[in-house]
């Protein structure tokens, strides 16, 4: 995803396992693009937000693709059902948390 920080073009990205890079429909989903941390610059052909919004936005997003690097590597080798029934076991929680709470599961049954 395309961004405008400070005039300067920045990526948001979070790679699913398909190779797409699917940012904008997680931002999209928590609401980022409706609420007024991003809006639509259409000189730049970029969203444009905030240094601070961009910040914690690649942050999370970062947290959550290691984690997605992480489940593939233990699908590898424990098996897709088993990893997925610790994911699936995990609370409710916010977007920023959700990757330390899942983690915290999978270091629980599988070690780190």
């Amino acid at each position: 995803m395309r961004v405008l920080v400070n005039g300067k073009i920045e990526v948001l990205e979070l790679i699913a396992p398909s190779g797409v890079n699917c940012a904008a429909d997680i931002i999209g989903n928590y609401g980022g693009l409706s609420d007024g941390q991003f809006r639509y610059n259409e000189d730049a052909g970029a969203y444009e937000c905030s240094p601070e919004t961009f910040e914690w936005w690649r942050r999370v997003l970062a947290d959550h693709q290691a984690l997605e690097n992480r489940i593939a590597e233990l699908v590898e080798e424990h098996g897709s059902d088993a990893v997925y029934e610790v994911v699936g076991s995990v609370g409710g929680y916010d977007l920023e948390d959700q990757p330390a709470a899942i983690n915290a599961a999978l270091d629980a049954a599988f070690g780190k």
